[in-house]
């Protein structure tokens, strides 16, 4: 497989480049990735990126920094229906109307090392996987043409078996389909929910209870009692995390299928009647009140991690503990924010189908 990286051509994205993405992906298999500037005899940067674009069986597009030349360049991309991945170190370095597209949030730590290649290699050797973007969702001259699939890049789409069922597939079956993965996602946010509740509650009476103490005259029996009090709430802080971090992959999981499944329907499918627009109708209401729900979720988890993140400095016994905590939070509201965006693509997705069937009855 080919691939080809666009990214901003500043020094520390070289670093990015050639170790987070280059060294590991063409260590682990048969992949020649290339940039643009690789060749540097090249005369004409701009020819080595259109060239790089039109050659690729896959485009991996860095979108932090909001580089303007990089937007770019993946806009040539998906108008050359080209498969696409975005990776990002800050989902707010995304355009809103992009975040729902195959994006692989990263992270650099202190010694330069990063999983950015092993969260790659899930979307790439996935065989399943239908990659998407904003020309062949919404262009009404694209919409004939096949959705993408991922795998070997001259493999075919899907076999004739698989457009046949694809075809049986109504909108009746995307809104089951949808309330279930609707169910299972809040189902994981309710129980994060009920971490973060009481985790709050437990933050409130390990304070409290090292008020109370540091009213004792004694100073030493200040220390000894504060430092069992402090070493219990980091206790609690770190069963915290490990329940937060053992949520966010499922959590993760649900919202592709939703967006694999929901998505790829609302692409081949169509309204058919009343029964149909009544179905595609509630199908918003359903997602439009999961997009309220979501909000009020990031705004709770967004709340509570600056609660721990204004604990930090209280005591080095408890430190380590609330920044683990903070790293863990950040993580879940990039996947929650990612989810938020999910559902809007999909409720828009919906609308515009109904928009077409509204049309086409007058």
């Amino acid at each position: 497989m080919n691939i080809f990286v666009i990214m901003p051509f500043d020094s520390e994205f070289n670093l990015i480049y050639r170790h987070l993405i280059k060294e590991p992906l063409e260590a682990h298999g048969d992949y020649t990735v290339s940039r643009a500037d690789d060749n540097p005899g090249s005369q004409n940067l701009l020819e080595e990126i259109i060239q790089g674009i039109d050659n690729a069986d896959l485009i991996v597009a860095d979108l932090t920094g909001k580089n303007s030349n990089v937007y770019y360049e993946l806009g040539i991309a998906h108008k050359g229906k080209k498969r696409t991945i975005q990776i990002v170190q800050d989902i707010e370095h995304i355009q809103f109307n992009l975040r729902a597209y195959n994006t692989v949030p990263y992270d650099v730590r202190p010694d330069g090392s990063s999983d950015l290649a092993e969260k790659l290699l899930e979307f790439i050797e996935n065989p399943d996987y239908k990659y998407k973007n904003p020309v062949t969702d919404y262009s009404v001259s694209e919409r004939t043409e096949p959705v993408f699939g991922s795998g070997a890049p001259d493999e075919s789409r899907e076999s004739a078996d698989d457009d046949a069922d694809d075809l049986d597939y109504g909108i009746f079956d995307a809104r089951a389909d949808a309330d279930e993965a609707l169910d299972i996602i809040l189902g994981i946010t309710k129980g994060i929910g009920s971490d973060v509740k009481e985790i709050g509650e437990k933050t409130a009476k390990h304070i409290e209870r090292l008020n109370e103490i540091n009213t004792d005259p004694n100073q030493r029996k200040v220390h000894s009692r504060s430092l069992q009090v402090i070493q219990g709430f980091a206790a609690d802080v770190d069963s915290f995390c490990d329940s937060i971090d053992s949520r966010v992959p499922e959590l993760r999981e649900s919202w592709n299928q939703l967006d694999q499944g929901m998505g790829h329907v609302l692409l081949i499918t169509s309204i058919e009647d009343e029964e149909d627009l009544q179905a595609a109708l509630e199908l918003v209401d359903s997602l439009e009140y999961m997009r309220k729900a979501q909000a009020g979720a990031i705004e709770s988890i967004s709340n509570f991690r600056d609660t721990h993140a204004g604990l930090i400095g209280i005591s080095r016994v408890s430190n380590p503990a609330l920044r683990r905590s903070i790293k863990s939070l950040d993580k879940l509201i990039k996947e929650s924010e990612l989810g938020d965006s999910i559902v809007t693509r999909i409720i828009l997705l919906t609308e515009a189908m109904i928009a077409r069937y509204n049309a086409d009855s007058t």
